[in-house]
């Protein structure tokens, strides 16, 4: 009998994932963001440590980029996973990860 619903077994992978964030001018917010790049180059089928290592370089541009930008704006944040490579957009700044 087919099943209806979505398993974590199913290795369907989107050939493209697009999230767009607004971030809140508000440094406690950047772990969050941290998280997210995280779980997107996990997703995308890196090891922990290299994983880390994304999450590592997108956190000191959110952070970077909050303490540079004082008149309390948000931050517009592109999160795109394709075949290759895995990039997040913080404002006009892109980060990647070849995959």
């Amino acid at each position: 009998m087919p099943r209806d619903d979505a398993s974590s077994q199913d290795d369907r992978r989107p050939e493209v994932l697009e999230m767009e964030l607004s971030l809140p001018h508000d440094a406690r917010l950047v772990a969050a963001i941290r998280m997210v790049a995280i779980q997107a180059a996990q997703f995308a089928g890196c090891a922990d440590q290299r994983a880390e290592a994304f999450a590592q370089s997108v956190e000191d541009v959110v952070r970077t980029h909050l303490e540079q930008v004082a008149d309390g704006s948000t931050v517009p944040i592109v999160l795109r996973l394709t075949a290759a490579p895995l990039q997040i957009q913080i404002a006009s700044r892109i980060i990647r990860l070849d995959l």
